[in-house]
């Protein structure tokens, strides 16, 4: 007596399970295998032209800023790293501001370009990335302007 499942998802221990299961089964077919085709071709047989399968040639590569598929974020992170940069030179006024610049810069490119040439930076619906993006850009520039600099 073996155990098998039946189509309600249960072991059933029966040996007239098997014999039911056995007759729902779809009855196995052979397979018939074509012979494969010849390679020589006789003399007088014509070679049709390919049916629609030209190449095409490519498309001149873009210039400019076009080739870098993801340079508006790399505008927008080489700003933020710039800030950075100068934030660590001991002058936090000027760059917190050129992260905000940044931030608010990001902002922008979304707003104008389109999904697929803002890349990255179109993350959710245009108008959420912009608001979004708009604000933690103010927030980042009311900071700025706000707190005292380190003595």
């Amino acid at each position: 007596m073996a155990m098998n499942l039946v189509a309600s998802g249960g072991p059933v221990d029966s040996p007239s399970a098997e014999a039911s299961t056995a007759a729902t089964r779809p009855p196995r077919t052979a397979v018939a295998t074509q012979p494969a085709p010849s390679t020589a071709t006789p003399a007088s047989a014509k070679v049709p032209p390919q049916s629609g399968r030209q190449r095409r040639a490519k498309p001149a590569p873009a210039r400019g800023l076009r080739r870098l598929p993801e340079w508006p974020i790399l505008v927008v992170l080489t700003g933020v790293l710039v800030g950075l940069i100068v934030v660590g030179a001991h002058h936090f006024r000027r760059g917190t501001m050129i992260i905000s610049l940044s931030v608010l810069l990001a902002a922008g490119l979304r707003a104008f370009l389109s999904p697929k040439e803002a890349g990255v930076l179109a993350v959710r619906s245009r108008v959420v990335d912009v608001i979004t993006l708009a604000a933690l850009g103010l927030i980042l520039v009311t900071l700025t302007v706000v707190i005292p600099p380190p003595n």
